[in-house]
């Protein structure tokens, strides 16, 4: 039903099928080969350290569906985070649409975290997406999730050797 009523060329085939091993999905070719490596460390080691469920996932359009519906079900579908700990975070962006929307599991959802995901989009990722800078908006977005919702500190998240790449 994630689709349902979508032309299936608009919206990439990844999203209808079952979920990637990779924690990033860009089907926009946004984010740098050091971009995707960067949240992929960032996911890896908040699952190791917190066993949270960090998934970024990049597309052209919704192709019409409401974003949030959008993303919610892809979230749903997906099945992010521990069944039990309902720990899952997907940061979603539909960049032709531009839209983009932080989806929290039950387990991390609490009036404190709402904030925080709105604090993100509000302070960080709309002003890079709108100074033109959807790569950097995209790997901040997830760096300040991971230490604002999940709770993992600046330092911890993808270790000393995983720097942020240059803006894109």
């Amino acid at each position: 039903a994630l689709v349902a009523g979508v032309a299936p060329a608009q919206v990439p085939a990844v999203v209808a099928g079952p979920r990637p091993p990779a924690r990033v999905v860009d089907e926009t070719g946004t984010l740098s080969a050091e971009e995707r490596a960067a949240i992929e460390r960032l996911a890896e080691s908040i699952r190791a350290t917190t066993r949270a469920d960090l998934q970024v996932v990049v597309i052209p359009t919704t192709a019409g569906a409401p974003p949030r519906t959008f993303a919610t079900d892809l979230f749903n579908r997906w099945r992010l985070g521990n069944a039990e700990r309902n720990d899952g975070l997907l940061l979603f962006v539909a960049l032709a649409d531009r839209r983009s929307e932080i989806i929290l599991g039950d387990g991390i959802d609490t009036p404190a975290t709402r904030a925080a995901a709105q604090g993100i989009m509000e302070g960080t990722m709309i002003p890079h997406f709108r100074a033109g800078r959807p790569g950097r908006a995209i790997i901040e977005g997830a760096t300040r999730s991971v230490t604002d919702i999940v709770g993992v500190p600046p330092e911890a998240p993808a270790g000393p050797d995983a720097a942020l790449p240059p803006a894109t």
